[in-house]
C-alpha cells in the first residue's frame, strides 16, 4: 500500500512538473504575442495620426481637392482624431 502511494505521489509530481513547464511555455508565448501586438498597435496609431494630419492639412490648404467635411464625414474625422490621440 505504501509503495502504491509512493508511485502515485511520484506520478502526480511528474504531472505537476509537466503542467508547470507547459504553463511557463504558454506564458512566454503569450507575452511575446502581446509585445508584438503592442508594437503593431503603436505603429498603426502613428500611421493614423499621420493620416489624420494629412487629411486636415489637405482640407485646409486646398478645398477643391478634398470635399468639405460636413455631416457624416465630420463625424468620421472626429472619430479618427479621437482614436489617434
Amino acid at each position: 500500500m505504501v509503495a502504491e502511494l509512493e508511485t502515485k505521489r511520484c506520478q502526480l509530481l511528474s504531472d505537476l512538473e509537466t503542467s508547470n513547464s507547459e504553463v511557463a511555455s504558454l506564458r512566454e508565448s503569450h507575452t511575446s504575442q502581446l509585445a508584438g501586438l503592442e508594437r503593431e498597435n503603436d505603429l498603426l496609431r502613428e500611421q493614423l495620426k499621420k493620416y489624420v494630419g494629412m487629411v486636415r492639412n489637405s482640407s485646409q490648404s486646398n478645398e477643391s481637392l478634398v470635399p468639405s467635411l460636413s455631416g457624416e464625414n465630420e463625424g468620421l474625422e472626429q472619430k479618427l482624431a479621437e482614436v489617434s490621440t
